[in-house]
């Protein structure tokens, strides 16, 4: 499961994901991307002891991205392999849906993860929450939201302070971002159709999450309709 896991985040290289809170609202956008069309959603109702979540992925039914019904996401992208100079701890990748069904917030996965290490190399999760709270994760370390956005593509997001990155698709998120312009599933659509990808890499299928109001706009290849 674990070799698995890892050849499908080397295989799906051009994802784009971002939150923001403004003006009252939290919103995440994703575009995910790959050469393999069989995309799966699935939900997973409450218990009396979890949360209910849903969730988006491939045939194989493992989660790129879910949100379950506090509001709180987490979304994967594909990063060139991280060189570690030691081993770290445990792996913990796929946990992350698990997360979902009984933590609320980001700092309820944090506080779960404490004593975990994130060492799959090759992938770099961003976790979101209703309260307006985000946070990056991958085998370098956490990378905290520093404005009122946060982004990731596929490079390494440990490299953003020091510009170290070459991305178009994250320097066009960053400038539609840092604009004043208020948030809307309009916006964020606009947004993700504009870094959208066609060829034999094409954007599968673009979501617009409303953390605060539960709500998910799904929309497949590319097609931008609210």
């Amino acid at each position: 499961l674990l070799i698995g896991l890892m050849l499908w985040f080397q295989s799906s290289i051009a994802c784009s994901i971002f939150t923001s809170s403004r003006n009252g609202k939290v919103l995440v956008g994703a575009n995910e991307d790959g050469a393999y069309p069989f995309t799966y959603v699935r939900f997973q109702p409450p218990t009396k002891n979890t949360y209910g979540a849903v969730y988006y992925g491939y045939s194989d039914m493992q989660a790129q991205a879910g949100m379950n019904e506090h509001g709180l996401f987490f979304a994967y992208a594909a990063i060139p392999k991280i060189s570690l100079d030691k081993p770290q701890g445990p792996i913990h990748c796929q946990g992350f849906s698990d997360l979902l069904y009984s933590c609320k917030t980001v700092d309820d996965v944090l506080e779960k993860l404490k004593d975990r290490s994130f060492n799959i190399r090759t992938t770099q999760v961003l976790i979101a929450d209703a309260q307006g709270k985000s946070i990056t994760i991958n085998a370098q370390g956490f990378v905290e939201r520093e404005k009122d956005y946060q982004i990731i593509t596929n490079f390494n997001a440990c490299t953003i302070k020091d510009e170290n990155y070459s991305c178009l698709r994250y320097e066009k998120i960053d400038k539609a971002l840092s604009s004043s312009t208020p948030l809307s599933v309009d916006f964020f659509h606009s947004i993700l159709e504009d870094v959208h990808q066609e060829g034999k890499i094409t954007t599968l299928y673009s979501n617009v999450y409303d953390l605060k109001d539960n709500m998910i706009y799904l929309n497949l290849f590319h097609n931008f309709i609210v």
